[in-house]
C-alpha cells in the first residue's frame, strides 16, 4: 500500500476536525457532502478493502502505530491521506463513551429510483423506521443476504449516521441506498414490474413462509410503534406476517425484515447437504 506521511493535527478549531464533528452530528451536513463518519479498526480496514470512496484515515496517537502496521502490507491502491490526532481530538470526534481512534471519512452516491431498478432488483423498503440501531441492524442483513438494495423515506433514521452506520457494521457503504421523500411513488415504481410486493404487518392472515418469493420482490416493513402506513396501502401489495406465539405481540421491526430477509435467502439458494 502506498502510504502517505501522515500529518498531525492539534488544534481543535482545524477545520477537518470540525467537519468530521458535524459529520457526526448532522444529516444535513452528511447529504450535503455526501460523506459519513465511520469509526472502528475493523470496519475502517473492511471499507478500505472493499471501497474506493474512503476520503481519509484519522487515527488517535495511541492507535497510530498498531493501525499503520496491520495496513503496511495490504495493497489498498490509491494512496490515502492520513491525520494523526491527540487523544483529546479523537474523544471529540468519537460518537461513542470511549473512542477506538480509528476513523474515516466515507463518501457515498445519493442514488435515486428510476423505473429501470425494478426489473432484477429486490428492495428492502424502510417506512418511518426510526431507530438507528433497527435502520443499521436491517441494512446488515440486507447486505448478507445479497441481492437486494434499500429504499427508506426521509422519515426512517438517516442511514449514515453514527448509531446506525455502527450496527450495519460498517456495511452501508456495501449497498444501494435510495432515499426518498415520498415512498409511495418509490412504491408505485416497483409494482410496474413482475415482482411482488410484501408489506410485513402483525396480523395479516397469511405467513411469509406461505407465499412465493421469487426475485425480483420488495419486502416492506413500517415503523415500530404504527406500522406500515395507511396512505401506502393503496399500492399493490400482499400483507404477509411473521407467525409467532400467542403470548408475544410482536417482535422488533429488524427482526422481522431480517427473518423475511433470510426465508428469501433459504428459498433461493441450493443447499448440497453431506
Amino acid at each position: 500500500m502506498k502510504i502517505k506521511e501522515p500529518l498531525r493535527i492539534t488544534s481543535k478549531e482545524n477545520a477537518k476536525v470540525q467537519r468530521l464533528k458535524k459529520l457526526g452530528t448532522s444529516a444535513k451536513v452528511r447529504w450535503k457532502e455526501r460523506s459519513y463518519l465511520l469509526e472502528g479498526p475493523k470496519f475502517v480496514l473492511d471499507a478500505l478493502r472493499r471501497s474506493d470512496l474512503v476520503r481519509g484515515v484519522y487515527l488517535s496517537d495511541g492507535a497510530s502505530e498498531t493501525f499503520l502496521n496491520s495496513v503496511s502490507t495490504q495493497d489498498f491502491g490509491e494512496a490515502l491521506d492520513i491525520y494523526i490526532l491527540s487523544e483529546s481530538l479523537a474523544a471529540q470526534v468519537c460518537d461513542t463513551r470511549t473512542s477506538q481512534g480509528v476513523f474515516a471519512e466515507m463518501g457515498f452516491k445519493v442514488l435515486e429510483m428510476t423505473l429501470s431498478d425494478g426489473s432484477a432488483s429486490n428492495w428492502l423498503v424502510l417506512n418511518a423506521v426510526q431507530d438507528p440501531g433497527n435502520v443499521g441492524t436491517l441494512i446488515r442483513s440486507a447486505v448478507s443476504v445479497g441481492g437486494f438494495k434499500v429504499l427508506l423515506d426521509t422519515k426512517s433514521c438517516d442511514p449514515y449516521s453514527p448509531k446506525a452506520v455502527r450496527a450495519s457494521a460498517g456495511l452501508v457503504g456495501a449497498i444501494d441506498v435510495v432515499r426518498v421523500g415520498d415512498l409511495f411513488d418509490a412504491l408505485s415504481l416497483i409494482t410496474k414490474w413482475e415482482g411482488n410486493l410484501y408489506f410485513l404487518e402483525r396480523d395479516a392472515q397469511v405467513s411469509i413462509f406461505e407465499v412465493p418469493l421469487m426475485q425480483p420482490l420488495g419486502i416492506v416493513v413500517g415503523s415500530e410503534g404504527g406500522g406500515i402506513e395507511g396512505d401506502l396501502h393503496r399500492i399493490a401489495h400482499r400483507s404477509v406476517s411473521i407467525p409467532m406465539a400467542d403470548v408475544v405481540e410482536s417482535i422488533n421491526v429488524s427482526v422481522a425484515g431480517s427473518l423475511a430477509l433470510f426465508e428469501f435467502l433459504r428459498r433461493n439458494t441450493k443447499v448440497e447437504l453431506p
